[in-house]
Parts: C-alpha cells; structure tokens; sequence
C-alpha cells in the first residue's frame, strides 16, 4: 500500500528535483517505493497511447516560491529543460494573468482565474484576516461539459487557489509587513515533467503580484495533487536527469 508523499522544499526548482526522485525511487524489492503505474491512460489525455507513473497523494510546501522558480538543467547534461524563462514568463502573462482566450482554446486558467481575482485582491487588501480568498478554476459542470477544440473532454487538471494571510500582531495590531501570504493550489492531474515546472512558475508569480497589490510579503506555497504523473514518454529524460534506473511502468 503506497502511501502520501510529503515534500518540503526550498524552490520550486528545488521541490521538482526531489520529486521527480521520488517518483522513479525502488524499494528493496525493486518495486517503486512511492509511485504506481496506471498501464494504458484509459481517459484524458494521451488516452489508449501513454502509461503514467503516479503518485496516489502527492503534496508539497515550498519555503521560498520566488526564489530560484525556474527548473534548471545542470549544463553539459545534453537533457532538455522542462521550460525555458521565456517561455514561462509569457505563460504567466498568456494564461495565468491574462484572460484572453484563442481560437483554438475553450478555456485557459487566466480566462477562470480572472472571474474572482479581482474581488479576492480588493478582499485581501481591505480584509487581510479571512479564509473566503479563494478562486474556482473548475465549474461543476466541467466534468461533464468541457470539450476541446479537438471534440475531447478536457476539464482542467488546476481547480482551486487559495490565498491565504498569515497575521503578525504586535501590541493587538495587525502589522503588513510582518504578516506573510501564503498561496494554496490543488491539481486533479498533474504532469510533472513539464506541467510542474511551467504551472508553479506562474503561480508563483500569481502569488506575488497579489503580495504587491495588498502590501503583505510573499510567504510559502503550497499544493496538493491526487493525480501527480510522469508519462512513459519522460521516463529516459527523467533517469537522467535523476541518475536512476527505474524498471518499465
């Protein structure tokens, strides 16, 4: 019986190393110690194509998200970054921050997260002390409902942030720049070669635009993930990236 794997990190770049570790890790018997394998991806993405590696609980806490946020590749080890700067800064701006949504797209993350976040910066900034900062990526109706362009269900794999300010009072009052804000973000599916990266670089960035607007200082993120994978295709990158030698899955 697996069981939930905790991982405290000190940057996102640091969380992705220990984890993607952790996935292809054995035990003494020479099963994976923390994983599973799914065999063939029966719905969703890669469906009748691709098998996972999976956690079965996954969750993670990183001291200092906009600290050393980009995964980076030891030079000279000929492995192909999960991400480029570049690139995760204009997914920040395309789909975490903005809203607009393309041609070929039904939905993106900013187009959701943008319904809330407003109201919920305005809530942090006039009502720091309160658990109601939360924005809804996913609808009830998503799971069900959300087609792709390409005729395919595809509800979003990030459901829910969270923001939430940890106080500091001194002599009954509440002061900002002592206080810390925290992010919280939840995954129902979770690609952790490349998704990973590319999603915790923008929350991160997320969290801190909402920490200049309400004037408390970044504090820790935090996630959970009940569908944190690697897919069979990663498999090479990620022994290598790692050093590990991990049966098939």
């Amino acid at each position: 019986m697996k069981n939930q794997l905790v991982i405290n990190a000190s940057s996102i770049n640091d969380l992705w190393f220990q984890t993607l570790y952790n996935i292809l890790e054995l035990d003494n018997d020479g099963n994976f110690k923390n994983a599973y394998p799914t065999g063939i991806i029966q719905q969703g993405s890669f469906m009748n194509e691709q098998s996972r590696l999976q956690f079965p609980s996954y969750a993670f806490c990183i001291e200092n998200p906009t600290e050393d946020r980009l995964v980076r590749i030891p030079e000279g080890s000929n492995i192909p970054s999960p991400i480029e700067e570049e690139e995760a800064i204009k997914y920040f701006h395309n789909y975490i921050w903005g809203s607009e949504i393309q041609e070929n797209e039904t939905y993106t993350y900013g187009s959701r997260i943008n319904i809330g976040l407003e109201y919920v910066m305005n809530l942090l900034k006039n009502t720091p002390v309160t658990n109601q900062a939360v924005i809804e990526i996913a609808q009830p109706s998503d799971t069900m409902n959300c087609i792709g362009k390409d005729g395919k269900l595809d509800p979003p794999c990030a459901r829910l942030i969270d923001f939430k300010v940890i106080p500091c009072y001194v002599e009954g009052r509440l002061l900002n720049e002592l206080s810390t804000l925290d992010l919280h973000v939840y995954f129902r599916s979770w690609d952790l070669y490349t998704g990973m990266p590319t999603n915790l670089f923008g929350m991160s960035m997320l969290q801190e635009a909402v920490s200049a607007y309400i004037g408390i200082p970044v504090g820790k993120l935090y996630g959970y993930s009940s569908g944190l994978h690697l897919y069979k295709y990663q498999k090479e990158l990620a022994q290598m990236r790692t050093r590990l030698e991990a049966k098939e899955f």
